[in-house]
C-alpha cells in the first residue's frame, strides 16, 4: 500500500508507459445490455528508467488509488502484465516513487510528469528543472489539472 494506505504502489519494471484499462459499467436498457467506458483521465503508470539500451531498466512505481488497481487488476491485459512480471505489486520498500526529474532523461521525466496528479508536485518539479522540453510538458500539465 502506499503511503495513505488507500493506493496501492505499482512498480513498472519496463521503460514504457503503461496505462491501465478504464472503467467499463454495464447497464440495461430496455432489455439490451450497454456497456459504458470512462475515458476520462486514464491511470498511467511511469516507465522504469533506462540509461541506455545496454544498461536494464530500474523499476520505477507510480500510486495508484486502491479501487482503481482492485478494478484493473481483474482485467485479462493486466492479469498478463502482472504474470511476465511487466507490473507487480511493489511492497513500500522495494521501490520509490521516482520524484526527482534530474535523475532522469528528458524523455522519461517528460512521461514522469505525464502522469503526475498532484498540482503541488508539478510546482515543485518547476522550480528546480531547467531542460526547455521538460517545462513545456510541466507548464501543459498543471495547465490540464487546473481545469479539473
Amino acid at each position: 500500500m502506499g503511503a495513505e494506505g488507500n493506493t496501492v504502489r505499482i512498480q513498472n519494471n519496463r521503460p514504457t508507459i503503461i496505462s491501465l484499462p478504464p472503467a467499463v459499467r454495464r447497464e440495461e436498457h430496455e432489455g439490451m445490455a450497454e456497456d459504458w467506458i470512462n475515458v476520462g483521465e486514464p491511470v498511467r503508470l511511469s516507465p522504469a528508467f533506462q540509461a541506455s539500451p545496454n544498461v536494464p531498466p530500474r523499476p520505477v512505481a507510480t500510486d495508484v488509488p486502491a479501487e482503481d488497481w482492485k478494478r484493473a487488476s481483474a482485467h485479462p491485459a493486466v492479469k498478463d502484465m502482472l504474470k511476465e512480471r511487466w507490473i507487480e505489486v511493489a511492497k513500500s520498500e522495494d521501490v520509490a516513487v521516482s520524484t526527482q526529474l534530474a535523475d532522469l532523461s528528458a524523455a522519461a521525466a517528460t512521461a514522469q510528469v505525464e502522469t503526475e496528479t498532484d498540482p503541488s508536485q508539478i510546482a515543485i518539479w518547476m522550480t528546480a528543472e531547467q531542460r526547455e522540453p521538460v517545462k513545456k510538458a510541466l507548464n501543459k500539465r498543471l495547465a490540464e489539472l487546473q481545469k479539473k
